[in-house]
Order: structure tokens, then C-alpha cells, then sequence
């Protein structure tokens, strides 16, 4: 128990040094799907991407990550989900990918799909498909 809230703390420090200002989370998510931005929530869960929880103005919601690393590895990750669900593997679909200067620092946003589902727990294993199911890559 005390590992859990020593990581918990771990990860509010880290995020705290990330938040993107609201105009700019508001432009992207209207460039990536026409709607507006009702109300956001922060999910703190991941070490490296800040990501929110975002409602728009008919009432759906998505998921925006913002990567702090520039050039991510969002393309690759697109790639990967997509060969997931050829699997017939219940993942997100990546809605959009934008990458954007702020104060001479590189940033990528990506706006993904909200599907219902729990935060994976790194031990629990019990979410991956029979060992029989691959997915080939090129």
C-alpha cells in the first residue's frame, strides 16, 4: 500500500509540471472534430503524456493525449491499434494527430476515441486475448 501512494505521489508531481493552456486544448479538439470543448477532466494514470477526459457540446466524449516529447510515437501507435483491431481486439480509434510549436518546444496532440473500460493494471495480464491471436506486422 505505501508503494501505491508513494507512486501516486510520483506521478502528481510529474503531472503538475505539465498543463497545457486551455485555448490550445480547445483549438485542437475543435480542428479535430468541429465541436467544442464542454468541460475537461484530467486523467492521471500515464508517466509521460498529459491527457484529459474531454466532454464536447452534443455530449460525446474523447480522450486528448499531449505528448511533451515532440515528435511521439503517435503514428506508430495509430499503426498498431488498427492492426489490433483487425484482431477484432477492442481498442480506441485515433481520430486525429496534430503536432504544434508552443514557446520553441515541439508537441503532439492526439485525439482518440473514448471506449468504456478500466485503467490496465501493469500485473494483471488478464486482459490480453488467447495466445493464438497475433498481429502481424510488415
Amino acid at each position: 500500500m505505501q508503494n501505491e501512494s508513494n507512486y501516486i505521489q510520483y506521478l502528481s508531481s510529474i503531472h503538475s509540471r505539465q498543463t497545457t493552456q486551455d485555448e490550445i486544448i480547445r483549438d485542437v479538439i475543435k480542428e479535430a472534430n468541429g465541436q467544442d470543448m464542454l468541460s475537461k477532466r484530467r486523467i492521471i494514470a500515464g508517466e509521460v503524456n498529459e491527457v484529459y477526459d474531454v466532454t464536447l457540446n452534443d455530449q460525446s466524449r474523447v480522450i486528448l493525449r499531449i505528448s511533451p516529447n515532440g515528435s511521439s510515437s503517435f503514428q506508430q501507435e495509430e499503426f498498431v491499434l488498427k492492426q489490433c483491431q483487425k484482431a477484432e481486439i477492442p481498442v480506441p480509434e485515433i481520430l486525429f494527430i496534430k503536432y504544434l510549436t508552443i514557446d520553441h518546444k515541439e508537441y503532439g496532440f492526439c485525439v482518440m476515441q473514448r471506449i468504456d473500460g478500466g485503467v490496465l493494471d501493469r500485473e494483471d495480464n488478464d486482459f490480453l486475448p488467447d495466445a493464438s491471436v497475433g498481429v502481424s506486422l510488415p
